[in-house]
């Protein structure tokens, strides 16, 4: 049984480019601070290499704990990224924690088989089941996704969307395809958007 789970899993499987697109260094002169000689470098950024986990669910659970621990920040600071397959661990996770500040889900899927079958029901050996989770998020979610996107149809998104408990207006890129959605000049612009609407609710909730 568990090699139906584990089938499906592969097919989602992330194997890096051969040579690396980037690396991670550390500058000895700054204390072994780690950079990545790719990007500009900003003193207000931390870059941190946590312990390789079992699974993708592990993964999301350590970088909460090391912004919860080591940083001390809130849950009602903290806005989830998730892209393509990794907006299964973060649904999965805002579904429960109750008090986020916000979740932005780009070129999201409502589950693994439902990527690569067209299946109406969710089923045990099934993954990243945000279909079934996404209702249980309580905070802001916006939903980025191509209209063309050749990987995950945009079908999921809208799915997604609808089925939010707290919806933000989403962004529906015309032409986009599953990788190329930053090229687009409404992208970033309204991430910013959103960002700025979470951090007006912030201010007004603590008006109260």
């Amino acid at each position: 049984m568990g090699g139906v789970t584990s089938s499906i899993a592969a097919k989602f499987a992330f194997f890096p480019p051969t040579p690396p697109s980037y690396e991670v260094v550390a500058d000895e002169s700054c204390g072994g601070r780690l950079y990545i000689p790719e990007i500009p470098r900003r003193d207000d950024v931390d870059i941190l290499k946590l312990r390789s986990e079992s699974n993708t669910y592990a993964d999301i659970e350590a970088s909460y704990k090391c912004l919860k621990e080591k940083y001390g920040v809130k849950d009602d600071q903290l806005i989830l990224y998730g892209q393509s397959v990794g907006s299964g661990p973060t649904v999965d996770l805002a579904s429960r924690t109750p008090n986020l500040r916000g979740v932005v889900l780009q070129c999201p899927i409502l589950s693994g088989m439902r990527v690569l079958y067209p299946v109406k029901c969710t089923y045990w050996f099934d993954i990243y089941k945000n279909i079934d989770k996404i209702g249980s998020v309580a905070c802001p979610v916006l939903v980025i996704h191509g209209t063309a996107d050749e990987v995950v149809d945009y079908s999921h998104g809208r799915r997604l969307w609808e089925l939010s408990k707290e919806k933000y207006e989403p962004l529906w890129i015309s032409g986009g395809g599953h990788c190329d959605l930053e090229l687009c000049p409404d992208f970033f612009k309204h991430l910013k958007k959103f960002v700025a609407s979470l951090a007006n609710k912030q201010a007004a909730k603590a008006a109260i």
